[in-house]
């Protein structure tokens, strides 16, 4: 969404020229491609692009073990 050739992990999303509406395209984007449920506010709150892609892998295993939870008892129920 920056429209960069190069990124990096130690990177500022906004000091790179990104602002809110291209913050919004970002999380859209992420939600879509990876079904990572992030809110938007995650990404005004790190300092850089490496912190931000660890709170969202922190959050993407969080959902998936939750998934995994809810998989365990539906198989669960459908045994009784």
């Amino acid at each position: 969404v920056l429209k960069l050739e190069r990124v990096g992990l130690a990177d500022n999303f906004f000091q790179l020229g990104g602002h809110s509406l291209l913050a919004t395209q970002a999380v859209a984007r992420l939600q879509m491609e990876l079904g990572a449920d992030t809110p938007l506010a995650l990404l005004f709150q790190t300092d850089n692009l490496r912190d931000y892609a660890t709170a969202v892998s922190a959050a993407t295993r969080d959902r998936t073990a939750d998934l995994d939870e809810f998989h365990d008892f539906m198989n669960e129920l459908e045994a009784v």
